[in-house]
């Protein structure tokens, strides 16, 4: 929505003509969001307000970066007092048309967060007993208590769920514009940035994959049931369902690295998180080449040694880089 008509619509509201069709565009504005989003992060601000939800807000405009293939980071905007002005009357909005928002006075919905580096994985339990495992450069959003009706965190990278069974309190992940609903059930959810797709494998109970296209149609629903497999493509927002294998989905929480039949490159990638280091590749021809093994304890060294013989080719470190390349 351009600036001009963003102003036309806050005049109107304040003059007490809006319509209600005017006040919803208003209101669903990602760069009024965004506005808000600074507004709030302004000194003038009173402390004792309660943080509205920034972070649905960062899900909604990282699904329409992710869906372009824009890899850049998201900055927020620069503006001036005007739109400062504009953005307190964005947060009356707020109160007086949905007083049961994130904004009511009487809602705890302050976001606690949790995340991993390369090579770290971490285990948190949330306050309704639901463990959480996170794999590598991951991360998590999440109260530190689940006072509404539905308990909903937010994530992105790889995590593995154990959740506490509570029928009275559906359990929901985002993960840009894809939600996961459950009730109770265990499964592993891979999503990182800058993938093209979010695969969720279930393990134990019952889930449904729930995505709103960015165009606003109908949502798609799937329903998975155990040893299967969900794979949400960010680009044309489809989900396709098959058999998963569990064991290789979820290794990693045991310590252990699975390859079945991958592309080296797609391994490297995988090992640059796991070990915390970076490794180039000289050829598109060794990109291609697929390679199955099971990682436990084995060094960064030790399965450099093991590529290079399975791919014929040899690898050096210049500057803490590792070099795979090819004999001749």
């Amino acid at each position: 929505m351009k600036f001009r008509k963003l102003f036309k619509l806050f005049t109107l509201f304040n003059l007490g003509v809006a319509r209600n069709k005017e006040k919803r565009k208003l209101l669903n504005s990602e760069i009024s969001q965004v506005i808000l989003h600074q507004s709030w992060e302004d000194d003038t601000i009173p402390d004792n307000l309660p943080a509205p939800d920034f972070t649905t807000m960062f899900h909604k405009i990282e699904a329409r970066k992710n869906s372009t293939k824009n890899k850049l980071k998201i900055r927020y905007l620069k503006l001036g007092w005007p739109i400062m002005a504009a953005a307190g009357i964005l947060i009356l909005l707020f109160f007086l048309l949905f007083p049961g928002s994130t904004f009511n006075k009487d809602t705890k919905i302050a976001l606690s967060e949790l995340s991993t580096n390369r090579g770290e994985r971490k285990m948190l339990l949330l306050s309704d007993g639901t463990k959480v495992y996170l794999n590598a450069e991951s991360t998590i959003a999440y109260p530190k208590e689940f006072n509404s009706d539905e308990r909903e965190v937010y994530i992105t990278g790889e995590v593995y769920f154990e959740v506490a069974h509570d029928k009275t309190k559906l359990f929901r992940v985002h993960i840009n514009n894809l939600k996961i609903n459950v009730l109770g059930t265990k499964f592993n959810v891979k999503a990182y940035a800058g993938d093209s797709e979010i695969e969720t494998v279930l393990t134990l109970g019952k889930i449904e994959m729930e995505v709103t296209p960015n165009n606003n149609s109908k949502p798609i629903k799937r329903i998975l049931l155990p040893k299967q497999k969900g794979v949400f493509n960010t680009i044309n927002e489809t989900i396709e369902t098959s058999v998963a294998n569990i064991n290789n989905a979820t290794a990693w929480t045991n310590g252990k690295l699975v390859f079945d039949n991958e592309n080296l490159e797609d391994i490297i990638i995988k090992m640059e998180r796991w070990y915390n280091v970076e490794i180039e590749l000289d050829n598109k021809l060794l990109k291609q080449h697929k390679l199955t093994m099971t990682l436990t304890n084995e060094t960064v060294n030790e399965v450099m040694v093991l590529i290079t013989k399975a791919t014929k080719s040899k690898f050096t470190v210049v500057n803490k880089v590792y070099k795979i390349e090819t004999l001749y």
